[in-house]
């Protein structure tokens, strides 16, 4: 069987884990309400941008 490569090096890992934390109360939150899901969106968007900006990171 093949093995399956790891999505996300231990570095990449914990730097999602650190945007996530600035994050947390929207992108947890169980609000669906459309002003509420678009601040999520929102945050979601700024997570990716800080995410790929970075230059340790690979595609």
């Amino acid at each position: 069987m093949k093995k399956t490569k790891k999505n996300f090096s231990e570095d990449e890992r914990i730097l999602i884990l650190d945007l996530l934390s600035r994050h947390r109360s929207v992108v947890e939150s169980k609000r669906t309400d459309a002003a509420f899901m678009s601040r999520k969106r929102d945050s979601w968007k700024k997570i990716q941008d800080e995410f790929n900006c970075l230059y340790n990171v690979t595609p």
